[in-house]
């Protein structure tokens, strides 16, 4: 028994020790991306039987366009973004690169939208 509360002891100061980074600083910079695909689909319905009642669960539409900066590939939503770049596929567009600094010293990039 001691052997298990000593354990569990180990466990919870561990977790308690290690925390999440934070964000410290964030920038953001205009770059030029490549737009490589876009994908599009429909919402759509799916009956659902559940014992004797049919209920109906709505899927919504899905607009994507996916870009690449650096050699990684983002994947930017929304019905705007997708009709203004769905026929660029292959071009470059300016995209807005997110810079997050964190306080362990790691730094994260991201593409959060195009202009």
């Amino acid at each position: 028994m001691k052997k298990a509360i000593v354990f569990l002891l180990i466990v919870i100061s561990t977790l308690t020790l290690v925390g999440c980074a934070k964000c410290i600083n964030t920038e953001y910079e205009n770059v030029e991306v490549n737009i490589i695909d876009e994908y599009h689909r429909g919402m759509y319905v799916t009956p659902m039987i559940v014992g004797k009642v049919t209920t109906i669960r709505n899927h919504p539409a899905v607009y994507q366009i996916t870009v690449e900066y650096n050699g990684v590939e983002y994947t930017i939503s929304g019905s705007d973004i997708y009709n203004k770049y769905k026929e660029k596929v292959g071009q470059t567009a300016i995209g807005t690169l997110e810079i997050r600094t964190y306080d362990d010293g790691s730094i994260r990039y991201d593409i959060v939208s195009l202009e």
